[in-house]
């Protein structure tokens, strides 16, 4: 990470961001909470929100890290808003995260359109996790699903944070 951080993989996301993510599974599947939590902050400070592939990314694994019970999703909500700038990327998941924490949520149509979508997506994702762990095997298809159709959502979130401007 100190000698290649800056580099970055073939969809322009930065090895110091994927390093940091992984650390952050890593400390939670360990159960080390207090570690994970300070890792995931420094992968929100790392987040390019330039960079769409990258918000595509973040917006992926905070609603896993939300579905598996990882951090709480008020924490994540908080996590969220902690950055007024970057909240203006990720607004529709906060407002999600804050619906999943059952919070009452005030955002424009559009974004609670995207928030009530994202919530569909975490409660099938949540269902996969809670299968997994059960011993019980996840059909390929929900599995595709997810995989599609997160990415597909931040990109339609971000859309909304970033409206195309008039010349």
């Amino acid at each position: 990470q100190d000698n290649f951080g800056d580099v970055v993989d073939a969809s322009g996301v930065s090895v110091e961001w994927n390093a940091i993510l992984g650390q952050t599974r890593l400390l939670g599947e360990q159960g080390d909470v207090d570690a994970a939590r300070r890792s995931l902050w420094s992968l929100y400070a790392a987040t390019d929100v330039e960079n769409d592939q990258n918000v595509m990314e973040m917006y992926t694994w905070l609603a896993v890290f939300a579905a598996g019970g990882l951090f709480s999703p008020a924490d994540l909500a908080d996590l969220l808003s902690s950055n007024p700038e970057k909240l203006e990327t990720f607004g529709p998941l906060e407002v999600a995260l804050r619906r999943m924490a059952g919070e009452t949520v005030r955002a424009p149509i559009e974004v609670m359109e995207v928030a009530g979508d994202l919530l569909e997506e975490m409660d099938g994702l949540k269902t996969a996790v809670e299968q997994l762990s059960e011993g019980k095997t996840v059909p390929e298809s929900v599995r595709q699903s997810l995989l599609r159709t997160l990415p597909s959502l931040a990109h339609n979130a971000r859309g909304l944070a970033r409206p195309a401007r008039s010349p």
